[in-house]
């Protein structure tokens, strides 16, 4: 089932000859590109048998907002969809800042809209009727045109936002796909620049997100302005977008690119468009983008407009490392079949069959419970593993080994910083919450989760004292670089043991799983003895049993490959602990003796699997037998990270160092330093595609436990 979508943003249309460009050039030029654009679409249509199921424009349709530019958009959206033969239904737009008309906002606005300093004060604001009636005034035109291109977008007067289902048929089979329009000018037009000033505001990302479909395949967001535009207390509006949606769409940079954003809470893709028509002299662009939704993978092609030539061609140098400049991507929370999710049984509560599954209620209760501490100790190793990559790591990588090069720190550098202590505080807070299901069996995780919670405090509190606004070089709060090094060092340390802890605590979780589904097939195998069912009935508890005995397996083979991943990471960072010593050598060679050849059959294990094979769906016949990974429960982060697009690449690349270690003699620590990077990348997949695995199997349990208790509350009355 593909899923083909058109891309297009920013297209400034001008319909204004009193304008204060050269209207005459301005309408030539602009009318020069749109076309050759269309006929550009028009050829993919007939040479490459290319259809589109949706049509996105993120924004600035229009250079000023006016009727007249809209008119204008108006034609350009018809030959658009008469090329395509995509019904106006399936053509969804939000507006930009360009679409604002800024003769409707009156100058005694304009201080008052960029004062805002908290997310309350923009909830009271567009909560006001008066309020949100004068901010909607500068957009009344674009909303206009809106309204009559799709009814069903803004159906009352101050309604800026939408949220719908559409319900596609793909490939012969029905699809429904929740999309999400919403408007980031909303304080937009007040001066020339909007850059970390904007809302999009809890009230427009609640109404939207309460309007989602929770049986959709997939959710795209699109709206006009990046997340670097919005104010600081706008946070909460990203991450509740980033966890609720998995695929956002913008614009406004006028530049195509691939951002792939990650934060606490939900992982989203963002692809951004850049501008359709800047200048007849410009690069401009659109995006054909694929979605397989039997499998996740997806792929980002760009086009680029040839101004001598007057032609669109496919951009090969937006992405050096594909020959065809295509971006490939997966979305492995596309909320699809599973086959290990079918429906559980129906069951008549006063049958026979009941009474006996009823009879053993108490062990399948003491399964359920195991299932969900791999679930608790699951997701601490995860976050865990965030702050090794996405804070530590950098903090080693781009922070510490520039200071100890130049001896000072740019304000890139600091910037860095910044990042990975709002990253970290995001993390400590998931993992807070987590520690509390901890089981009293998993006391030896809990407690080094205490450590790495109190380190993680005292490391975000001393960087968030240090005087940030201080001129270069550094000096004043700042600490000597050894300090800072000591801190990170520390900090490093109990993360990782607690790392390895929150592993062991699976393991032992999953053993502990394993004796009690053992005690329960005991049970049962009693209460069949001693009950009356019928050879259906016994056939039917034996089907189910087998597809219980197929899910733990499959749980089981995903924890065990994850700990040998994890006992690899462990024996590498004990190398590690020798780097400073004359031992360092001697522990390098007996690593590449018995740690190596373990890793490469790691390695050859992963490189035959089919689960991270991304089809290139540019190439259609090519296939993927990747299982369909359904969505977690929503307190759960079940999304894999694009960066783990790269996933074959990383092995490939793991596994060519792995061979140059064992091959090499003479520099094997640079080797060995060099082989570090794939490895953790690959590594860090490997644990998101169990988290998929454990989060799928503690949904299986939350069902299977309200199944029980409506069976054993009987026939309802």
């Amino acid at each position: 089932m593909n899923l083909t979508y058109l891309h297009i943003s920013d297209l400034h249309l001008t319909g204004n000859p009193n304008g204060p460009e050269d209207w005459a050039a301005a309408q030539f030029n602009q009318d020069l590109v749109t076309s050759s654009m269309i006929a550009a679409i028009e050829k993919l249509i007939q040479k490459e048998q290319q259809s589109f199921d949706l049509i996105f424009i993120t924004g600035d349709l229009a250079k000023r907002g006016k009727k007249e530019e809209y008119e204008v958009v108006q034609v350009f959206c018809e030959r658009l969809l008469e090329a395509t033969k995509v019904p106006s239904e399936r053509l969804f737009i939000v507006p930009g800042n360009h679409d604002v008309n800024r003769e409707e906002v009156k100058k005694k606005h304009r201080k008052w809209f960029y004062s805002f300093e908290s997310q309350d004060e923009v909830i009271e604001c567009v909560q006001d009727a008066e309020d949100i009636t004068m901010i909607m005034e500068k957009f009344r035109d674009y909303y206009k045109f809106a309204a009559n291109l799709n009814a069903k977008f803004y159906p009352s007067k101050n309604t800026y936002f939408f949220a719908e289902t559409v319900f596609l048929q793909l490939d012969g089979d029905p699809v429904a796909i929740n999309l999400v329009g919403l408007n980031s000018a909303l304080f937009a037009g007040y001066d020339g620049d909007d850059k970390q000033k904007l809302f999009l505001g809890l009230p427009q990302i609640s109404g939207a997100i309460d309007k989602l479909n929770a049986q959709a395949s997939l959710s795209i967001a699109l709206f006009h302005h990046p997340f670097a535009c919005f104010h600081s207390d706008d946070a909460v509006c990203r991450n509740q977008l980033m966890h609720k949606v998995d695929l956002i769409l913008t614009g406004h940079l006028h530049e195509p690119e691939n951002i792939f954003e990650r934060r606490a809470g939900g992982e989203a893709l963002i692809i951004g468009a850049g501008a359709s028509f800047e200048t007849r002299e410009s690069e401009n662009s659109f995006n054909v983008v694929k979605i397989d939704l039997a499998t996740g993978s997806g792929a980002v092609q760009f086009f680029k407009y040839l101004a001598k030539h007057n032609r669109w061609k496919k951009n090969t140098d937006v992405n050096p490392d594909d020959d065809r400049g295509i971006f490939h991507f997966t979305i492995d929370s596309l909320k699809l079949k599973d086959p290990a999710d079918e429906a559980l049984p129906e069951i008549h509560p006063e049958s026979a069959l009941a009474a006996v599954i009823l009879e053993v209620k108490r062990e399948i209760d003491h399964c359920i419970r195991r299932v969900e501490s791999i679930a608790v100790c699951k997701q601490i190793h995860d976050c865990l593993h965030e702050v090794l990559q996405v804070v530590i790591r950098p903090m080693w990588e781009e922070v510490l080994s520039v200071w100890e090069e130049t001896g000072d720190l740019s304000k890139s550098r600091i910037n860095v910083v910044i990042r990975c202590v709002n990253i970290a505080a995001e993390q400590r807070g998931m993992i807070k919450g987590e520690r509390k299901s901890i089981v009293k069996e998993r006391r030896p995780l809990r407690r080094a989760v205490d450590g790495v919670l109190t380190v993680v405090k005292q490391w975000m509190d001393g960087v968030k004292d240090l005087d940030w606004s201080a001129d270069l070089p550094l000096s004043g709060s700042w600490p000597s670089r050894g300090h800072f090094a000591e801190d990170l060092d520390k900090l490093t340390g109990l993360v990782e043991f607690a790392f390895s802890e929150a592993d062991d605590s699976m393991t032992a979780e999953e053993s502990a799983l394993r004796e009690g589904y053992l005690t329960l097939r005991k049970a049962l195998k009693q209460a069949r003895k001693q009950s009356n069912l019928s050879s259906d009935d016994q056939q039917r508890l034996d089907d189910e049993l087998k597809r219980v005995e197929s899910n733990r397996e499959r749980l089981k083979n995903s924890l065990a490959m994850h700990h040998s991943w994890q006992e690899a990471h462990n024996e590498m960072h004990k190398l590690d602990s020798f780097r400073e010593t004359s031992r360092f050598s001697t522990e390098l060679d007996l690593y590449c003796l018995t740690g190596l050849p373990k890793l490469l059959a790691l390695v050859e294990k992963e490189r035959a699997r089919d689960n991270f094979h991304h089809a290139a769906i540019a190439e259609p016949n090519r296939g993927n037998d990747a299982p369909a990974v359904p969505k977690a429960r929503a307190s759960r982060t079940a999304k894999v990270p694009v960066a783990c697009n790269m996933f074959i690449d990383d092995m490939q690349r793991l596994k060519a160092s792995i061979e140059d270690l064992q091959q090499n003699d003479s520099d094997r620590a640079a080797v060995f330093d060099k082989m570090r990077k794939p490895f953790d990348d690959a590594f860090y997949c490997v644990d998101k595609r169990s988290l998929q695995e454990v989060n799928s199997a503690e949904r299986r349990a939350v069902a299977l436990r309200e199944w029980l208790d409506e069976l054993a509350a009987g026939p309802r009355k």
